[in-house]
């Protein structure tokens, strides 16, 4: 776990564009407001910019600045050599099928900076109990933190 009083939570993008879906948007929403009033860290990666870009949706439109400024206490990581490796070793073990490349990339990226928590709607990826056990156990071989994988309802 991070070792700071407040957790550091990463958002999968499939939570900014949740905001505007009828069935999550007040979970979603909610997270955002407590991200604002700064309980908790927020983070994302290049990744994640990348993903809501590539989208054709609303939230596309938000821009990387928009976020920044309406939640200062939103922190970006960079992709380091240590994410791509830890991504092949997720993809190599089963946890992750290889066209889902970019969810490895994002549990490499929570992993190596030692996240508390990933925050995702993705319940046959990410958000599921299987796959959360998987990687605990592959990052506990390795040297990495626990984190937990949960949805926004999950965590209020």
């Amino acid at each position: 776990m991070n070792h700071q009083s407040v957790p550091t939570y990463y958002i999968d993008s499939n939570v900014f564009f949740a905001v505007k879906e009828e069935e999550t948007k007040r979970y979603s929403r909610y997270f955002f407001s407590k991200l604002f009033e700064e309980y908790f860290i927020g983070a994302v990666s290049s990744i994640t910019w990348q993903e809501i870009e590539a989208a054709v949706s609303p939230v596309a439109d938000i821009s990387q600045k928009y976020w920044q400024k309406s939640l200062p206490n939103l922190v970006i990581f960079d992709i380091k050599d240590e994410v791509f490796k830890l991504a092949k070793t997720y993809v190599e073990s089963g946890i992750v099928a290889p066209k889902d490349f970019l969810t490895a990339m994002n549990i490499g990226v929570v992993s190596s900076n030692r996240c508390d928590y990933i925050i995702s709607w993705d319940y046959q990826g990410l958000a599921n109990l299987d796959t959360i056990k998987k990687i605990n156990g592959i990052n506990k071989l390795l040297g990495y933190s626990h984190i937990e994988i949960c949805t926004p309802a999950m965590i209020f």
